[in-house]
């Protein structure tokens, strides 16, 4: 995608004008600091539980790192800009907190995150699509076959 939000570059020709949504910082830091609290606010668990299941997911997984509750504190801190969760260790807090707010918020503009009933209906309203695509497609050729 090209800087002015369309598809191919246009040099040398004007482009869309930016919306506040696109001049928008691309650093997801904040973002992601702010759903990490999020997350573990939301969750039930004090942030030595979310420790020590992290650290217990991670030696399960054979990571080998060892997450303290000092470096959470860091993860989740707003003003601890140089302190971001690893993304290999990302996915297990997102299972320890049970909640996808952390990787929705790495999501560019447009992109959603789909899990659950969510992607189970989104399943069954494209198979359905295809179903009534191919009925329409049946009765054409039905009609230009002069069959009733």
């Amino acid at each position: 995608m090209a800087i002015n939000g369309n598809t191919k570059p246009n040099f040398g020709q004007p482009g869309r004008q930016l919306t506040l949504r696109d001049q928008m910082s691309l650093d997801p830091t904040d973002l992601l600091k702010a759903a990490m609290r999020e997350a573990v606010n939301n969750s039930g668990l004090s942030r030595s539980q979310v420790v020590e299941e992290m650290n217990r997911l991670s030696a399960i997984a054979g990571l080998g790192v060892r997450v303290s509750e000092a470096m959470l504190d860091k993860w989740i801190a707003r003003g601890s800009k140089g302190h971001i969760i690893p993304v290999r260790d990302l996915p297990i807090f997102c299972q320890v907190v049970g909640s996808i707010l952390p990787l929705q918020a790495l999501m560019p503009s447009g992109v959603e995150i789909i899990a659950g009933d969510d992607l189970k209906l989104l399943r069954w309203a494209r198979a359905e699509s295809e179903k009534r695509k191919a009925a329409r497609q049946a009765r054409r050729f039905a009609e230009e076959a002069g069959i009733r």
